[in-house]
């Protein structure tokens, strides 16, 4: 628990003392998707495992709980345990995640993402900086840094994931590492990492800057 509290309060700016197990995200003041990763991909660092998507509404039980370094009865951090022992099962029995299961939507389905470019951590070296290697990879790094301004193109991609798993409710819970960007003749195109998933939706993507955001819209159709 009292690594969580550091790392959030080290990210937050609030003081430790007064994030209590209860606080969630949210009434810390952290809303931004790029602040909740910043605090995922510094756990991942610290407890070297990948967790699930941490939202703003989770509470530091909740947090910890993923981490395993809480072990009360709270009913909130029981509930984390299940759902998470259930997952692990599901898995273990059928060789893939429960999310390929809801992938049987039709229609057209739109996320937008919209950035304030400086809230991504300021960095010499994107390539070996935590947060820039949990989110992006290797070709999508090497393709913002070709560019005059890597950090705005950096934050375009990133609008770009998060709209994709905003376009439609069975995609919310991807992995900013599942879903891949890449560009043809100056036009970025959009996937993620499960044949399932891309042969369930078509999706088609557009990503616009300005000198301080980012923005993004995917369209996810249905096939």
């Amino acid at each position: 628990m009292d690594t969580v509290v550091e790392i959030v309060s080290k990210i937050s700016g609030k003081k430790q003392n007064q994030i209590s197990p209860k606080s969630t995200l949210r009434s810390l003041g952290i809303t931004s998707s790029i602040e909740i990763l910043k605090i995922q991909s510094a756990l991942e660092r610290k407890f070297n495992q990948k967790l699930s998507p941490i939202g703003d509404k989770w509470t530091i039980n909740k947090i910890a709980a993923q981490v395993g370094q809480d072990q009360s009865n709270d009913e909130e951090v029981v509930k984390v345990a299940q759902s998470q022992t259930k997952l692990s099962s599901h898995e273990t029995l059928n060789g893939s995640s429960e999310r390929a299961e809801f992938l049987g939507s039709t229609g057209l389905y739109v996320g937008v993402d919209i950035e304030e470019i400086v809230n991504l951590p300021a960095t010499s070296n994107y390539r070996t900086h935590d947060f820039y290697r949990s989110q992006f990879s290797n070709e999508e790094l090497s393709s913002a840094l070709l560019r005059p301004q890597p950090m705005m193109h950096l934050c375009g991609m990133f609008c770009a994931k998060e709209a994709l798993k905003k376009s439609a409710p069975e995609l919310i819970d991807l992995r900013m590492d599942e879903i891949k960007i890449e560009h043809q003749n100056g036009r970025p195109l959009i996937k993620t990492s499960h044949d399932s998933i891309n042969s369930r939706f078509d999706f088609q993507v557009s990503i616009s800057h300005s000198q301080h955001y980012a923005v993004a819209t995917v369209l996810a159709v249905g096939r």
